[in-house]
């Protein structure tokens, strides 16, 4: 069985998960922002040379992006049948809905500088900026039945995050929307925040600074077809939720 992380961080993704998915359903079903002006034409988002939408065999063909760096590096997706049984530090973050729903993640990971297992692979991000981790999520497209990507997810070291802002203005153009204000934790110790999205019809990307802790922001790519198709599967795999009240 694929293991799931429980921890404060991956709280947090699923909320800014939520975020993504309540825009996603608002843009799919309402009408078109005529008051935006992109700056490139509506296509899909990518990150690194993973496109929205592109098929699952396709990402397994492609090298890793810093290979150089991680000469050692290997995808590994929850689906495949090594994965299965491994105790040595390969973590997905599905749960049983998504797994349900076909939903495959692969993850790039490196062998650990000290054991024999394996860690999450670094990726550059802007400039200055590494990740944490990145998770790439897979369902078969109900039009074709071929697996395609729906969501990237990438956790990074919060000190990059005005070189990822930056990369992702110089790639993408000026973002949709840019809201501003602070976060507190816990201690009642305050922090700027950060959240930026940017978003047309085939898909959106939500940028969220800091996020889960304040050493750490996350980029979430969605793809608004196939992310509303996992939605609306989730929802009849789990059922009404009243059923659980």
């Amino acid at each position: 069985m694929t293991r799931v992380v429980k921890n404060l961080a991956s709280s947090r993704l699923r909320t800014v998960t939520l975020y993504c998915t309540l825009l996603v359903t608002a843009m799919a079903s309402g009408p078109a922002n005529t008051a935006t002006k992109q700056e490139s034409p509506e296509r899909e988002y990518d990150f690194r040379g993973a496109v929205l939408g592109m098929p699952l065999a396709q990402f397994r063909e492609m090298p890793f992006p810093d290979l150089s760096a991680e000469p050692k590096t290997k995808l590994f997706c929850s689906s495949d049948e090594e994965t299965k049984n491994i105790e040595n530090g390969l973590f997905f973050f599905l749960d049983s809905a998504k797994e349900a729903a076909g939903v495959v993640e692969c993850r790039y990971y490196t062998p650990e500088y000290v054991g024999s297992g394996w860690q999450d692979a670094y990726l550059s991000i802007g400039t200055r900026g590494a990740s944490k981790n990145v998770t790439y999520d897979f369902v078969p497209d109900p039009q074709d039945k071929i697996a395609r990507l729906y969501s990237i997810v990438v956790s990074a070291y919060a000190i990059g995050a005005s070189s990822a802002m930056d990369g992702l203005r110089g790639k993408f153009g000026t973002p949709t929307s840019v809201r501003i204000g602070t976060v507190q934790n816990r201690m009642g110790a305050t922090f700027d925040h950060t959240s930026a999205v940017w978003a047309n019809h085939l898909s959106m990307i939500l940028f969220d600074n800091p996020s889960g802790d304040v050493d750490t922001m996350v980029i979430v790519y969605t793809e608004v077809r196939l992310s509303g198709y996992v939605e609306q599967t989730e929802k009849k795999i789990e059922g009404p939720s009243s059923s659980k009240m």
